[in-house]
């Protein structure tokens, strides 16, 4: 398949202006102006900037349904104690919905890669395959008190060994 865009961003160089991408077998080929490029499979994209997918390097999505819930503060101190507060008036359920839904924000904004800390690692448990390349971590903001380190990192490896069946 080829892909033909009025600009390819390769983050390897210079913008190619009236760009085309090969992709075989899920995997970039080859990338340059598409008068090089010929084959029977072609989607012209039209006028737009075809780029590399996004990577989010810090997020929580567990915090996705908190979104304006909190009004902005003066210290950061305040921010936690303030997310804190909201983030146990949610159910288990609710967090799951806000990591689906911060997935497919995600994902709609052309983010391929994700970073995500969460203080609740029971939830990935319970979460399907992500729709994402995602990398998780745990973090400590919060963490509630039936979360001792030892079942966290039980939880985390009972995860890394079940994603790499």
């Amino acid at each position: 398949m080829i892909f033909r865009a009025r600009t390819v961003v390769t983050m390897d160089g210079p913008p190619i202006d009236n760009g085309a991408v090969a992709v075989a077998e899920g995997r970039i080929q080859n990338v340059g102006r598409w008068p090089e490029f010929s084959g029977p499979e072609v989607t012209d994209l039209g006028e737009v900037i075809l780029l590399p997918g996004l990577v989010n390097a810090h997020c929580h999505l567990d915090f996705t349904a908190l979104r304006g819930a909190i009004a902005p503060l003066r210290s950061f101190a305040d921010w936690i104690r303030q997310i804190n507060a909201k983030r146990r008036e949610l159910t288990t359920e609710d967090f799951l919905a806000s990591i689906t839904a911060g997935f497919a924000e995600a994902r709609r904004w052309g983010t391929t890669t994700l970073a995500n800390i969460e203080s609740l690692p029971a939830l990935l448990k319970r979460l399907p395959e992500p729709p994402l390349r995602t990398w998780w971590f745990l973090g400590w903001i919060d963490v509630r008190t039936d979360a001792t380190p030892a079942s966290l990192g039980q939880t985390a490896m009972a995860i890394v060994r079940r994603r790499r069946q």
